[in-house]
């Protein structure tokens, strides 16, 4: 485990000392305790409490996110200009308002008195105008909306490329990562060896690091475009699991006469369970709780209506 080192009498003190200095709470870190204190005999031999301890991996995605959202900020491609590219052929009607664009450019550097290290204001101006030149494109024909989703997935695609390989620099991980669109989805599968810690209990950090992954690529964009992120087919599997689980389950609750209460689920699982049982007549499904605890209850069909609960099968 790697991590920094923190040295005190005791190991909550160096703890404590820990997450004082970096500013977090227990519930953002990992550690390990390298050195157990001890007592030593007659004041000898004494040693102190040694642990090593780092940020949970999820706190380290976030703040690559913000270190990315900062640099594309100042350094935003203009998006007309993508769209000129992509058709090869001027944009009508944007000759005013990229005139507009200039001088309200040169405006503002008079105002502002613009130096090195003043541009952001103005760079901020110029995508703002850009912005507004796109949506102008935007309304133009039917050929030229279809053409800028194309766009768009393409500069979705750049953008979580290079969020997903900063990512794994900073981690010192080996990933190949193949991108495709499907059904109005763009698939970022990820290859290589050891990826397990991307994974997470149960898909944990693979969901986090995917909600990540959709703000980036989401940030400022219309229309919205859904990433999701599969590891070796990991999604599949884990989607054959759950099916063969939640058939399992109906069996042993129509056994029982007993309702079952699944482990909590992020909603497309629980999704996924309700899918795989909504013909079985046999069982009924809802879901029951709050965020993140929500779990799925499979109840079998004559309990249900002695009871007198007929629930929908909702996630």
């Amino acid at each position: 485990m790697s991590g920094k080192e923190y040295t005190a009498r005791t190991v909550e003190e160096a703890l404590e000392h820990a997450l004082n200095e970096m500013m977090l709470t227990r519930d953002d870190i990992e550690y390990e305790v390298v050195t157990q204190p001890s007592k030593g005999f007659l004041g000898f031999g004494h040693k102190d409490a040694v642990v090593r301890v780092k940020k949970k991996v999820i706190e380290e995605l976030k703040e690559i996110v913000e270190d990315i959202k900062e640099e594309r900020d100042v350094e935003k491609e203009p998006i007309v200009q993508k769209i000129k590219e992509e058709s090869h052929e001027e944009v009508p009607g944007t000759e005013k308002i990229s005139t507009k664009a200039s001088e309200a450019v040169q405006e503002k550097m008079k105002e502002e008195s613009v130096s090195e290290k003043e541009t952001a204001p103005v760079v901020k101006v110029v995508t703002e105008v850009e912005e507004a030149v796109a949506e102008e494109v935007l309304k133009s024909s039917p050929e030229q909306k279809n053409m800028d989703k194309k766009v768009a997935f393409s500069a979705a695609e750049a953008k979580g490329r290079e969020f997903l390989s900063k990512i794994f620099t900073e981690m010192k991980l080996d990933v190949e990562i193949d991108v495709k669109e499907k059904n109005g989805y763009l698939i970022f599968d990820l290859k290589g060896k050891n990826l397990g810690i991307l994974i997470g209990r149960r898909g944990d950090t693979l969901d986090s690091l995917q909600f990540l992954l959709n703000l980036v690529i989401n940030d400022k964009n219309a229309p919205k475009i859904k990433g999701i992120i599969d590891i070796e087919n990991y999604r599949k599997k884990r989607e054959e699991t759950l099916i063969n689980l939640s058939h399992k389950l109906a069996a042993k609750a129509r056994k029982t006469g007993q309702k079952v209460v699944l482990e909590p689920m992020n909603p497309q699982e629980r999704r996924i369970i309700h899918m795989a049982l909504q013909n079985d007549r046999r069982v009924n499904t809802y879901s029951e709780g709050e965020e993140p605890y929500r779990k799925v209850i499979i109840v079998p069909e004559t309990n249900a209506k002695e009871s007198g609960r007929k629930e929908s099968r909702q996630a």
